[in-house]
């Protein structure tokens, strides 16, 4: 399921998988975690948690990708009550982006929307490529938008309760 080598480690889907049965497992106990299987990444959901028990769901999610962080075969993009799991590869939301970009070379512009400090890549080549990035949520978000839009950039705020 996993191999390493040659300056690689590779992750089999299935063993993501694994441990998405295993948060399952582990979050059972908890209301309000929503454990989202992507297929190539995963989310664990706690925004429904009660604040009780935030601490707790962190230290469990922690404690059960552990061996997988040390391992550097996973890595963990924290968010709002929710943490993303991928496989360590050098992907994200804006090298996909580009990729797309790429393909679509044609397109007269990008756009991309996003809520989430997980989108923060996919702002910053949309942005770079003279798109229109737009964050969806409230105006306090400390991520990249908030810090302002590079100048010349089509950024917009689109403010929600």
């Amino acid at each position: 399921m996993e191999m390493e080598g040659i300056g690689e480690k590779f992750l089999h889907p299935d063993a993501l998988a694994r441990l998405c049965q295993e948060l399952r497992h582990e979050f059972n106990q908890y209301a309000g975690v929503i454990i989202e299987n992507k297929g190539l990444t995963l989310s664990v959901h706690y925004r429904l948690t009660p604040e009780h028990l935030v601490s707790q769901v962190e230290d469990s999610f922690n404690s059960v990708v552990a061996p997988g962080v040390a391992d550097q075969v996973v890595t963990i993009t924290p968010g709002k009550k929710a943490f993303e799991v991928r496989p360590n590869v050098e992907w994200d939301k804006g090298k996909a982006i580009t990729r797309i970009m790429e393909v679509y070379s044609d397109a007269p512009l990008a756009a991309y929307f996003g809520d989430d400090l997980t989108d923060e890549a996919g702002f910053r080549v949309v942005q770079d490529a003279g798109g229109i990035a737009v964050f969806v949520g409230p105006a306090a978000y400390q991520g990249f938008v908030s810090g302002g839009f590079t100048r010349g950039s089509r950024g917009y705020f689109a403010p929600v309760a």
